[in-house]
């Protein structure tokens, strides 16, 4: 086989979910596009062929010359058949076409300024104490499960998810919904996930018609009853002095429940296990506390727990040793950009003081995540109340992880550990 042929192999096989569940495979493939120097075409059987691009200051270009690669119509690595279901479900073949990840210009600009000052840092940091008294809360759970916990499952699925659904101004009795919700979103095409369901696409469109479900009422309620919550900045949000559409609003309330919170779950979880899988740098933070800011930085370079988004060429030009033509799509690998070796020393090693730390977890561009502060503080103050109180943890059996190629993370980690002063 030519290293052509194989790179073309290798960059297809990012497409596939499954490929996701094993992250050491992933990274090989990262590591071995990155070193061939250029960005690669891809032909995934059932997709759309596409342009795979790995390198760091090549994902750069794109994301900041938005008006060259837009978002639209395909935000992210679809199936075809996938594509067909949207059309279906939402008029679309990039799905719900309102969520800011498949607008560009100014209208997504518009949407974003709609939630930006909410996720602001001085009004984050506004936050800390709420913050702070949830992830005691769970932590506390941790501490009374007798010294063993699945600490993905129990712990990091949920931390998250209180916050966000706190900020939107959401009772915690939905936060299970939410949870079943957004995994079965994210990972459709996993088929640990909602068994009952064995078709991938009816997972995803079960996901977004019970999510509409539970939406719906909320705007309405909002907007006959406006508080001072997120909920209702969205139900009562306008541009340009008009009111959003229910599906714009729908948009909205999406994205900020799903990726606002998988991702930093996907973050707490990988974080915590890489400090366990390198005790030496667990010892470290624990012995300094201050390098905690770094040790965030470095648990989400690590995990990336967004893996790509895809844009779609506007011309014709020259990237990555390639000419890509107006109309191609392309690809871009933010995980293998965290690991890119023109950006980071010894970019395979785990290290709580790396810096600096110049990674794209949350991407760069029009389309930086926006609720990278949250995110920042939700970890940052999550160990902060925790590993204080540990005496010792060590992983309890094997380590799993959601077949996605869009958002994924661990799926289980179980962990037995010792709380101080405590006999569990």
């Amino acid at each position: 086989m030519t290293l052509e042929k194989t790179l073309e192999d290798s960059a297809a096989r990012l497409a596939d979910a499954e490929t996701y569940a094993d992250p050491d495979r992933v990274n090989e493939i990262f590591t071995q596009l990155r070193l061939s120097g250029r960005i690669v075409r891809a032909e995934p059987e059932g997709m759309r062929p596409f342009w795979a691009v790995a390198k760091a200051a090549d994902i750069r270009f794109i994301e900041t010359n938005s008006n060259k690669f837009i978002a639209a119509p395909w935000p992210a690595m679809l199936m075809k058949d996938q594509e067909q279901k949207n059309i279906e479900l939402f008029g679309s073949i990039s799905g719900p076409s309102t969520t800011l990840v498949s607008m560009d210009g100014e209208i997504h600009h518009k949407h974003r300024l709609i939630a930006q000052e909410w996720f602001m840092p001085h009004n984050v940091r506004k936050l800390t104490s709420d913050i702070a008294a949830i992830a005691v809360t769970y932590i506390e759970k941790m501490a009374a499960m007798d010294g063993e916990c699945d600490f993905a499952k129990n712990i990091a699925f949920w931390y998250p998810l209180r916050v966000v659904n706190s900020i939107l101004g959401l009772p915690e009795s939905v936060d299970a919904d939410f949870l079943r919700l957004t995994q079965l979103s994210f990972g459709a095409a996993d088929p640990n996930i909602e068994a009952s369901i064995q078709d991938r696409l009816e997972r995803f469109a079960q996901s977004h018609r019970e999510f509409m479900t539970i939406f719906h009422p909320v705007i309405v309620e909002r907007r006959a009853n406006p508080t001072d919550d997120l909920a209702s900045a969205y139900a009562n949000a306008t541009i340009d002095g008009d009111p959003l559409g229910i599906a714009e609003t729908l948009g909205l309330f999406l994205i900020t429940a799903t990726a606002g919170h998988d991702t930093t779950s996907a973050t707490t979880a990988g974080g915590l296990k890489a400090l366990i899988e390198h005790p030496e740098q667990l010892v470290k933070l624990r012995e300094n506390m201050e390098l905690l800011p770094n040790a965030v930085e470095e648990f989400l370079r690590w995990v990336a727990p967004v893996k790509h988004f895809a844009r779609t060429a506007t011309e014709d030009i020259q990237i990555g040793g390639q000419t890509v033509s107006q109309g191609d799509r392309v690809v871009v690998f933010f995980a293998s950009a965290c690991r890119d070796e023109d950006v980071f020393d010894d970019p395979l090693d785990f290290r709580i003081d790396r810096e600096p730390n110049k990674h794209l977890a949350f991407g760069t561009g029009p389309h930086l995540c926006l609720g990278m502060h949250l995110a920042r503080l939700e970890i940052k103050i999550f160990f902060e109340q925790l590993l204080p109180r540990l005496e010792s943890i060590e992983l309890a059996g094997e380590a799993s992880y959601l077949q996605a190629n869009l958002v994924s993370g661990l799926t289980s980690l179980p962990v037995k550990y010792k709380f101080k002063g405590t006999d569990r």
